[in-house]
């Protein structure tokens, strides 16, 4: 079973983007900021994929990408972004993100993307 880490501050999308992966087989641990995230993302095992929004307290989720993507031990763990705020662009390449999805997301979308990067498609 692939695991996901969705790290959401929004209570209400949290559950139902959990709900929907966890309905498609997948395992989901959540974390609600981007620090909260960090400390999930280094527990074991490592998730298969990580899904993180942009923009959120504590942590935001650029601060997050940055950390995730500088630790040796978990920088090649795929990285979906999240957010109702235009794509980036130039933070795409900085960040190096996988996918990005536009809120409110299309759950087909969704599952389409986790399964193509859970199973090395993209």
């Amino acid at each position: 079973m692939k695991t996901i880490l969705l790290v959401e501050d929004d209570d209400d999308i949290r559950e139902i983007v959990g709900m929907v992966l966890e309905g498609a087989g997948y395992l989901v641990r959540m974390a609600s900021n981007g620090q909260e995230g960090l400390l999930r993302l280094r527990e074991l095992p490592k998730p298969d994929l990580v899904l993180v929004d942009l923009m959120m307290p504590i942590k935001t989720g650029y601060e997050y990408c940055c950390d995730h993507r500088a630790d040796p031990e978990c920088s090649q763990v795929p990285l979906i972004i999240m957010s109702a705020d235009h794509a980036p662009t130039f933070e795409n390449r900085s960040l190096k993100i996988d996918a990005f999805l536009k809120k409110p997301i299309d759950l087909q979308t969704l599952l389409d993307t986790v399964e193509a990067l859970t199973n090395n498609l993209i």
